[in-house]
Order: structure tokens, then sequence, then C-alpha cells
């Protein structure tokens, strides 16, 4: 065959019967027409490398699906009735892997004599198509220019709007349909080694920012070095897919890019105290939450979700309520608006918590938790494998083991639970749990106080918006924090398990300023007095109820922790029948509580019980003189 496989293709298309197969698949334009062929679908062919085709993913009698060769290995694919490209390739028994050619390195030169080598795409370990990029020539030059130099100077001469992207073969698939645009050498990351200057002159220019964090990483050099040169400077994403290229791939134009930040926001780039500000004025608009603290300590969780992976502990926002109706629900809808890949779920199974966790670091939360835990209802089976797993998982470097069937037996898996949770119920939960939390707890709203109505519909824009600027502060600092977490002073009136809740979300707000450093120590205090301060009045109580059964039982010189705690557990209008997930007080509770106040036991027979003698100190230091005998 002479000519080569692309050009062997365009003389297959002159023949009158358009169902002929055609043969030649060396590349990716080849391999997509073969398919089309394959299912019988017309085929219309334009110059070399270009054709229109009928559109396998609907019922199309007139050829609306354009592919195209972009001459560097990739092929387009653009249908005119608006359908997928995914719906596409499916239809067509392909993936996007099959829309790059199986050659040798595709090549990018560069004017200063740099020369770009892309080695073919790859299945990575995970599974995803990977590539790999080798340079040569002038590559020890300082500073490195721009991609297509000679051709964006022209079209900066001529007026036009240039498109920064990622990478070559995005500045390919710009210029097919019709943008001027150039990149820096090796894609994400290398913009430092780039001289912007050229772009100086440009009456506007956008830059295309990929949809991950090594994307938004590097749109945030490009618009740092050109934000005092460029007047109209714009940050936009893909609709569809993650670069430009996908984008265009599915159909879509330049006027398709959903707008990041406009030029008024790019020139007045939010910082961390404008976000944390943001998403405070979200969170109040939507949800009554009993105090600016708990506002602030929300507001800061929500925010340390995007820097958790810096972290070594992430605390638990539980929000906890007497009676149902305080807003638990609407909190944990704001939290998953805002959250880092923020997942809602409502009472999940153990299973699913599990494998919601592998690969990645999403943020959980979890509602209805007192159906798990006994407040409401039997007790869930699953309720201490669950609650083991919220507990390890605030720490990183934490394993948990479970035993599963395979083909070949049974084996061994360990799950990794670090990340976010927040949870809500009716009630109290696992001591264990609220341990390891930042407590807030709700409360019905007054008539007096309004909240905005949530409709996801129509705070959509608003809510991608705070994200992006979640994620553009959040993309720098991360790394940063991952060689090296910055040193920062906690109030000494927290414990030590406060201390490792809290210093996630205190770094959060020094970051943001000196205001909300303040507010984040202000709150972290208030809020730990305040769970310190709930079980000091319960231990009064203890002891106060305690003393009034023995005055009822002057016959009683000691009782057995399990004693105590069945006469507690039969007294009306108290607490104790309540306590630890419906299980009541427990005897380990009750044993530890009086022990802080100095009440030993002793062995009576078998057994071991607390004397009245050693109660009557406690209850003489610690309350009021009993009330007479009526």
């Amino acid at each position: 065959m002479t000519g080569g496989p692309r050009r062997e293709a365009a003389r297959l298309f002159d023949r009158p019967n358009h169902k002929e197969r055609i043969v030649a698949k060396d590349t990716a334009f080849d391999r997509v027409l073969a398919a089309c062929e394959e299912r019988d679908l017309l085929v219309r062919p334009g110059r070399e490398g270009d054709a229109m085709v009928q559109c396998p993913a609907h019922d199309d009698r007139t050829p609306s699906l354009h592919v195209t060769d972009n001459d560097e290995g990739r092929v387009l694919l653009y249908c005119h009735a608006g359908c997928p490209i995914e719906s596409v390739l499916e239809a067509l028994g392909l993936t996007f892997a099959d829309l790059h050619d199986n050659r040798g390195d595709v090549v990018y030169s560069y004017a200063d004599g740099r020369v770009v080598h892309r080695k073919p795409y790859y299945i990575d370990k995970d599974g995803g198509l990977a590539k790999k990029f080798r340079q040569f020539g002038n590559t020890k030059g300082s500073p490195a220019v721009l991609y297509h130099l000679a051709e964006m100077k022209d079209a900066i001469g001529r007026g036009r709007t240039i498109y920064v992207v990622e990478g070559e073969a995005d500045v390919h698939a710009m210029e097919a349909i019709g943008r001027a645009a150039t990149c820096s050498p090796q894609g994400a990351g290398k913009w430092d080694l780039v001289d912007p200057s050229p772009l100086y002159g440009a009456r506007a220019v956008i830059v295309v920012q990929d949809k991950d964090k090594p994307g938004h990483r590097h749109a945030k050099q490009v618009v740092a070095s050109l934000r005092d040169h460029v007047r109209d400077l714009w940050v936009v994403e893909a609709k569809q897919g993650k670069d430009a290229t996908e984008h265009i791939q599915n159909g879509l134009t330049a006027d398709d890019f959903v707008v990041v930040a406009s030029p008024s926001e790019v020139h007045d780039t939010p910082d961390g105290e404008r976000v944390l500000d943001l998403v405070r004025e979200f969170v109040a608009d939507f949800c009554v939450l009993g105090g600016a603290h708990n506002e602030v300590a929300v507001t800061l969780w929500i925010a340390h979700t995007w820097v958790v992976d810096a972290f070594d502990f992430t605390p638990r926002l539980m929000l906890l309520s007497a009676v149902k109706g305080c807003g638990k629900t609407r909190v944990l809808e704001v939290a998953e608006l805002l959250s880092q890949d923020g997942h809602l779920l409502v009472s999940p199974t153990e299973a699913t918590l599990f494998r919601l966790r592998q690969g990645r670091t999403r943020t959980l939360c979890l509602d209805e938790m007192d159906s798990k835990f006994g407040q409401v209802g039997r007790r869930d089976p699953q309720a201490e494998s669950i609650r083991t797993m919220l507990n390890q998982g605030w720490q990183r470097g934490s394993r948990v083991p479970r035993t599963e069937q395979t083909t070949n037996g049974f084996t061994v898996a360990e799950y990794d639970p670090f990340g976010p949770v927040a949870l809500a119920g009716i009630g109290v939960m696992p001591e264990t749990l609220m341990d390891r939390s930042v407590i807030v707890h709700m409360r019905k709203r007054l008539p007096s106080e309004p909240v905005q109505r949530l409709r996801r519909r129509l705070i959509a824009t608003r809510a991608e918006q705070l994200r992006n600027q979640l994620l553009n502060w959040s993309s720098g600092v991360v790394e940063e924090w991952k060689k090296r977490l910055p040193e920062t002073e906690l109030p000494e009136e927290l414990s030590d398990r406060q201390q490792d809740a809290w210093e996630p979300l205190v770094l959060v707000a020094d970051n943001a300023g000196t205001r909300w450093g303040a507010l984040a120590r202000e709150a972290a205090v208030t809020i730990s007095r305040q769970a310190e301060a709930d079980e000091s009045d319960l231990r009064l109580l203890l002891l106060s109820d305690i003393r009034d059964l023995f005055l009822r039982n002057l016959d009683w010189a000691e009782r057995t922790p399990t004693e105590l705690g069945i006469a507690l557990r039969s007294l009306t209008d108290s607490p104790w029948l309540e306590l630890d997930h419906n299980q009541g007080l427990t005897p380990h509770r009750l044993s530890r509580w009086l022990h802080d106040f100095g009440v030993p036991t002793h062995r009576v027979g078998t057994r071991r019980a607390f004397r009245r003698v050693d109660l009557e100190d406690p209850w003489q230091r610690h309350l009021p003189p009993p009330n007479p005998c009526p």
C-alpha cells in the first residue's frame, strides 16, 4: 500500500459503494471509520482526514457526526444533534483510547528549537489513559517560548482572542475549531519556565483550566503572570470532559466553555479570608445554627475538607438535637454542596461506607445516624463496626481489616477509612465518637429566625462558583502544607484530643488571616467548654441521684455498679435510660465517673461494689445539702 493508511482511506472514499469495509486501521481516524463501516453507517468524505458520518447514537437520516483527524494522532468527534461523545463511542464499540493513534511519538516543535515527543498512550495501573513526554533540542534555554509562537503573535496582531490551554494537544484541538491557542512545554506546572511576555499585547486572553487539581494550580500560575498585563482575562473550563480537547470531542464549541472567573473576578482574586466569608454567608443563608461560634465551626470544617490531604487528623462534625425538625439535614445538604467530593447518605450500611472510602478521600455526610446507634428504634447490628470505622478514620494511617470471600476462598482485606465525616442524629452518639468530633447542638428555629429555602436547581450556580473558589484557594495551599505543615498555637484550655480535632480548622483560619484565626480559637474554646459542661452537669446529676437512692434505702451499705445502674435507670425524668445509645448508663461509665470523684470500689464477697462511706465525702464537697424529708 503506497501513500500510507490515511491516503488509502481517502481512496476508499471515492468508491461508489459506501458499505465497502475500510481495512486500514493503523490510525485512530481509520479505526473510527472502520467501526462506522462495520455498522453500515453512511460515510460522506470531505478533505483528507475529514468526514461526515451517520451518528450511531440517534436516528440519523442525514450524516451529522463530524469526524476530524487533528493531524497529531487524535480524532475529534462532534455530533451536530448534540449526542455526547460517550454515547457515540459506546454505539461504535470504541473507547476514548481508540481515538488516539497507536503509532510512534507525536512531535511538537517549538520556535526556539525545543522538540517535545509524546509517546503513545498507554493504560496505567489504575486502568486510566496515560501518556509520557520526552524533550530534546533547546531544553536548557531559559525561559522557554510558547507553543505556536508565530501563529499566536499573528493572531494578537489581528486582535483575536488567545486561548491558553494546558498542553499541545489542546492547542491543536482549539485550532481545529478556528481559535488561536498556545501553551507551555510539558503542560501543567511548567508555566513558570516560560516567557509569557508575548501575550501582554493581547486584546483578551482566555485561560482554559483542566478540571483537576494540577489543572487548577496551572491556571492559577497563568493568571498570576498575566493579571497585570492583560485587561480582559478570563478563566473557563470544559462543560463536558476534563480539558479543552475532550470538550471539543463532545461536540461543543468555544462559546460553550463554563466561565469560572470573569475579568472583574480575576483581577480581584479571592484570598482565604474572602472565601471563608463567602462560605459562612452561604451557610447562614440556609441554616440556623444557634450562634456565631457554630457558624464559624461549620464554615471551617467545610473548608478543611479541601485541604484534608495535608493533615493527619480530620475531626468529625457532629450535629445533635433533642428532637427532630431542628435543621440537621439542612446543614448536611449545605455541607454536601460545598465540601470536596461531598456525598449525603441516609443511615448507610457498613459495606457502603467501606467502599465509598476506597481510592478517594470523599466527604461523607451521614444523616439519621441515631437509627444506627439505637436512639430511634432498635440498635443496628452493624453499629459497632460503623462506630469503629468512623473512629479509626479520623486519623491518617489507620486500617480496618475485613475477611472477604473470593473465588479462591477467603482473604483479609485492609480498608483505609481516613476522610472527613459529618453526621447527624437525635440524642447522643457513642462517647468515643463524640470525643473525636466538633459538636454542634441544633435547636428548632424561631419565627424571628428566617432562612432561605434550599432549592438546588436555583442555587447550583452560586454553589458551583463557591466550590471553584474553594478549589482555587486550596490548590496551592495543600501542596505547600503537604511539604511542611505550618506551626500554630492552640488554646491551652483544650485537651490533647480537642487540640487534635481543632488543629486543621485553626490552620485553615490562620491561612485566612488574624480575624479568622481569632474567630476559630474563640469557637474552639466555647464549643469544647460547652461539651465539657454538658458532661460535668451529668456527673453532678449522677452524684445527686445516687445520694437520693442511698437516702431512700438506709439499709444500703454498698452497691455494685450494675445494681446502681439498674436503680438509676428506674428513676423517672432522668437521662440514665437514654445514655450510650439507649443501652442506658453502663456500669463502665458509672464506675469511671465515680472514680473521677475519688470513689473506689471494694471487694464484697465475689463482687466489687461502691460503699456508702466512700460516697459521703464527694456528696459533701460537690453537692448542696439534701432537702429535708417532709
